[in-house]
């Protein structure tokens, strides 16, 4: 019966195994398929409507922009606006952390700063980023301000939900074995929570990204925002095309580099 057994269980762990490589490979190859379709129908669309190269750029003039122009017309906007979503979402993940930590370990700051999470969560801050512009200046200060504030929030308010969900078990057996509260924290609660602190970064980094780029379309002269603007001008769609795929790129490499963050840290995550 025990060799029976092992045989089956054998044959689950062999077939889980494939089914996760499978997974792995499908999660690769299906996007480059989806990727490739879109591509064909745009080409097809402009081929079928005969639309002139001012009004829609084709995919492989887009391509050829984005390759052979990229360090004469790119790469300066796509390092401007990498580094400013870079250095605001970082920021924004630190302070969400600590501010969510606070909030759940005082219950008095807790219920006086919630309303105010929840107001920058359901505002857009791109509608404060010109009134900035005018008290602050045109910079790439101004849009890193503009990055935190859109997206601290989100890490704070996703941190605290994991905080406040902890299993009372946990914490009460922490008590009863006289931990402090800094190991409370960092032993019970950060432990616990870490998912919910993940999927708050990962939302942020797509607040992150928005925002620059809104912000920079509202008046920075340097960043793909203001690119898309200078192209729209001179009606330069294949730079326009180039610009939103480069700030496409960007926004799906921020949420990877959770994704990957994430499977370090939570190793026990299935």
């Amino acid at each position: 019966m025990s060799s029976l057994l092992e045989q089956t269980r054998a044959a689950r762990v062999a077939e889980r195994k494939k089914r996760v490589r499978g997974d792995k490979i499908s999660s690769v190859v299906m996007p480059v398929v989806g990727i490739g379709c879109l591509f064909l129908v745009w080409q097809l669309f402009i081929v079928v409507n005969n639309v002139p190269a001012w009004q829609l750029s084709p995919p492989l003039n887009v391509f050829q922009s984005m390759i052979f122009d990229f360090k004469e017309v790119y790469m300066n906007h796509v390092v401007r606006t990498f580094l400013s979503i870079l250095a605001g979402w970082c920021c924004a993940c630190l302070v969400g952390v600590t501010a969510a930590a606070f909030m759940c370990n005082f219950p008095i700051l807790n219920s006086m700063l919630t309303p105010y999470i929840n107001f920058l969560c359901t505002l857009p801050v791109i509608t404060l980023v010109p009134m900035m512009y005018v008290f602050m200046g045109v910079g790439q200060d101004v849009i890193i301000i503009a990055i935190i504030l859109q997206s601290f929030a989100i890490v704070c308010l996703n941190s605290s939900t994991g905080f406040l969900n902890v299993p009372i078990i946990r914490k009460e057996m922490m008590i009863s074995l006289r931990a402090t509260r800094r190991q409370i924290l960092f032993q019970c609660y950060l432990p616990s929570a870490l998912s919910s602190v993940f999927t708050g970064m990962k939302l942020s980094a797509i607040f992150a990204t928005t925002t620059c780029v809104s912000a920079e379309v509202n008046g920075s002269a340097v960043g793909l925002g203001a690119l898309v603007i200078t192209a729209k001008a001179y009606s330069r769609t294949e730079q326009m095309c180039g610009a939103i795929i480069f700030i496409a790129i960007i926004g799906v490499f921020f949420y990877m580099l959770t994704d990957i963050i994430e499977a370090i840290f939570i190793k026990w995550k299935d």
